[in-house]
């Protein structure tokens, strides 16, 4: 990837075509999407440095005026679900014909987020480089603004399959935000043991000042061992 000036050069050419093309009306416009001041942007492009966690919004943004080579990036790089100009491609202008649509415009893709291991998920913290090159497994598009930390996890087992209501069967992949680390009763967390490297995915009970880990799969017995809670987990990727 490209940085410094090389970056920050980068950066004033793509607000350029996106303001050129007319996707964007001003400067002004590029930072409130952002939700910055202009002055913040400027400073993108003077230092040539965005926060890394903001990377993936900036490479989606504009992606429609800037693929992965415009910042130096192999196309293996470039989170998944992202189109770009060098990677789109567009057919010939054709009549227009009047024909009853199926279909409505897809949702917009607001981010991506790592799919991670389970050992990964027990050594989070703060100072993890997640865009360090094969850090992820891959790369999911979610279409909820959530936490810039967020990453995504696959089930392992049966513990958490129900016959009825919410279901996670073995494969399923969940997002879980690491900032949320205060659940209410009845939320899906995931917590690690204490003094084990176990890291598991449950549903958080927690009743007259008792708390445990209640899997689904009545098949399964809860845990009443101490544990801390990881993250709590906001939904369940569907890539359909």
């Amino acid at each position: 990837m490209l940085k410094g000036k090389e970056f920050g050069a980068a950066i004033a050419e793509a607000i350029k075509r996106k303001i050129d093309t007319g996707a964007a009306k001003s400067k002004a416009e590029i930072a409130r999407h952002f939700s910055m001041q202009p002055p913040s942007l400027s400073d993108w492009v003077k230092k040539g440095s965005v926060a890394k966690h903001r990377l993936p919004e900036l490479w989606r943004y504009f992606a429609d005026v800037a693929g992965p080579d415009h910042w130096g990036l192999l196309k293996s790089e470039w989170p998944a679900g992202l189109s770009s100009p060098s990677l789109a491609s567009s057919g010939p202008a054709t009549a227009s014909v009047e024909r009853e649509s199926n279909v409505s415009p897809g949702p917009d893709i607001q981010r991506c987020v790592p799919l991670i291991s389970w050992v990964q998920a027990g050594d989070w913290n703060e100072a993890v480089n997640i865009y360090e090159p094969g850090y992820a497994e891959q790369w999911l598009p979610i279409l909820r603004n959530g936490s810039p930390s967020a990453y995504a996890l696959r089930v392992q087992g049966e513990s958490m399959t129900s016959a009825s209501g919410r279901s996670y069967p073995d494969g399923t992949i969940i997002i879980v935000d690491p900032d949320r680390r205060s659940p209410v009763s009845g939320q899906r967390i995931i917590a690690k043991l204490a003094g084990q490297n176990l890291v598991t995915f449950k549903v958080y009970v927690e009743e007259d000042g008792r708390r445990w880990l209640k899997p689904l799969n009545s098949h399964y017995q809860p845990i009443f061992d101490e544990f801390r809670v990881l993250g709590t987990v906001t939904a369940k990727y569907d890539p359909e």
